[in-house]
């Protein structure tokens, strides 16, 4: 068994409280929302744990209500709605800092005879005479590649015009590109006359923090620069807010700009260096983080108005 599926197996082995209360954990990355499959994946363990065995689950219905929070457990409350003669049917309430995040309804049948029906498969290779995928990919990008995609998952993402590929600590986007490409060289900010440099994880974790409470919409957060001190505030349609403050060793001009944190965290997360810094000339010009010992990242993120 690969070690990834360990790790899968162990975070929907959820610990039971107390009668029908049972309590989730969530993965120790870089999310800065708890990922919907999981959330799904441990309601339905949860409500399994209260069914008898020989009572597969053979439907279920859920909502997404509010974003989890991938720092603190989640508790699942089942209540156990009928226990009849050839069904069972449960309802799970899926609650983070006394709210409700997500609510599943599951149905379980025991097996009995029926009616069959479905389409042929058509003929396709067998497994075993399948090329490896990392056998595949080695011919693109090289070795590499192929010990990335040993024993590991790939996760696919795919939304308009783009694909995403991500395994292994890796992520490979692609977009469909329609025309001519622009010259990126102009939309690099330069001379920015306000510079911060500042430790990566910090910065990091106040962003994914901050990040709960805005808008599910615009993802907007206020960035407050000032002598000595950066500042993060987000609020949300339901008047909460978060605040984060950093210490900083800056000397330039006060400035309050707003971002989209999605992107902030995005840049930050796939980074490994312990120093950043961010460039910025005033609110409404686009910033620049670099690496201080790397020369050729260049990381461009366009202001937001909130």
């Amino acid at each position: 068994m690969s070690e990834s599926l360990d790790k899968l197996l162990a975070l929907l082995d959820l610990e039971q409280i107390e009668l029908d209360i049972f309590r989730g954990r969530s993965p120790s990355d870089h999310r800065q929302r708890v990922f919907g499959g999981q959330v799904a994946g441990q309601a339905l363990v949860a409500a399994g744990r209260t069914v008898p065995a020989d009572r597969p689950v053979h439907s279920l219905h859920a909502y997404f209500i509010r974003p989890g929070d991938p720092a603190v457990p989640i508790v699942y409350i089942v209540d156990r709605v009928r226990d009849g003669r050839s069904f069972t049917t449960r309802r799970v309430s899926a609650i983070q800092h006394g709210k409700v995040i997500f609510t599943l309804s599951a149905s379980f049948h025991h097996d009995e005879p029926g009616p069959e029906h479905g389409a042929a498969m058509p003929d396709a290779p067998p497994p075993e005479s399948v090329a490896p995928t990392g056998e595949r990919l080695e011919k693109l990008f090289g070795v590499r590649a192929h010990e990335s995609f040993r024993n590991t998952p790939i996760e696919l993402r795919f939304a308009g015009n783009q694909a995403k590929f991500a395994f292994s600590g890796m992520e490979f986007v692609t977009k469909l590109v329609e025309g001519k490409f622009p010259d990126y060289n102009r939309v690099i900010p330069k001379n920015h006359k306000n510079a911060i440099v500042l430790g990566r994880a910090p910065l990091l974790a106040s962003l994914q923090r901050a990040a709960i409470m805005t808008s599910e919409k615009f993802k907007g957060v206020r960035v407050n620069v000032e002598p000595g001190n950066l500042r993060i505030a987000a609020t949300n349609a339901e008047q909460e807010e978060a605040k984060e403050e950093l210490e900083v060793d800056y000397n330039g001009d006060a400035i309050e700009i707003g971002f989209n944190v999605t992107y902030l965290i995005d840049a930050l997360a796939n980074l490994t260096q312990e120093m950043v810094k961010l460039e910025l000339q005033d609110s409404n010009s686009s910033a620049l983080i670099t690496v201080p010992e790397q020369v050729g990242f260049k990381y461009v993120v366009m202001p937001m108005r909130i």
